[in-house]
């Protein structure tokens, strides 16, 4: 597929570039900066600068996609609600250029009627989420509020604390107790290609954790 990566140059972005070209997709990474994505002899991967911010970037990117996935995140310089903003952005894009597809990245502590109730420590991490992190938390429940509005085929992944370790390819997901309140960014990245590929999860919010 041609599909276009919102957030490339993060710590989640990079392996989802990464594996999106070793399954042979077309890639668009959208960066602030090219200099942030570097990805050596890389085929079928285009760098596009611009801002989530701008529509006018985010409408120029989108064109001639087949799918949009959004893995961004809060930077100290980022306004309250970059997410809520971005999906706007994002979703008006999609629809100008009849781009059906997103799947994105947000927190475990956003939660949805599905779930069911967690133990102890995943409840500790999102009390704690909602008190030290609020805006985040906020911004993140607005975002998923408003993709789910449209009539686009959205996925929302949800995931625990994010760690750099390894790729297993051995999570859970959909909606259960949290064994292991963490997962790796390399394997959130391998989970939501293959939601790419497989559109097991349109218009719902699954969870993603270690086994």
């Amino acid at each position: 597929m041609k599909v276009i990566i919102f957030g490339a140059s993060g710590r989640t972005g990079h392996p989802l570039v990464r594996q999106a070209l070793e399954r042979g997709h077309e890639v668009t990474a959208f960066v602030r900066g090219k200099h942030k994505l570097v990805i050596p002899h890389a085929e079928n991967l285009r760098i596009l600068e611009g801002s989530v911010l701008t529509y006018e970037d985010v409408e120029r990117a989108a064109a001639g996609q087949d799918a949009v996935l959004s893995v961004l995140g809060h930077t100290k310089n980022n306004p309250k609600d970059l997410l809520t903003q971005s999906a706007a952005n994002i979703a008006r894009a999609m629809q100008a250029h009849s781009v059906n597809r997103i799947i994105t990245l947000t927190g475990a502590g956003v939660a949805v009627e599905q779930d069911v109730k967690q133990g102890a420590m995943s409840r500790l991490f999102g009390t704690a989420l909602k008190w030290m992190a609020r805006d985040l938390w906020q911004d993140s429940v607005n975002q998923k509020n408003y993709l789910a509005q449209t009539d686009l085929d959205w996925t929302i992944v949800r995931a625990p604390r994010l760690t750099e370790g390894e790729f297993t390819k051995q999570y859970q997901t959909g909606y259960f107790k949290f064994t292991k309140p963490m997962i790796s960014r390399e394997d959130v990245a391998h989970f939501m290609l293959e939601e790419l590929e497989n559109s097991q999860y349109i218009k719902e919010y699954p969870l993603i954790g270690s086994k």
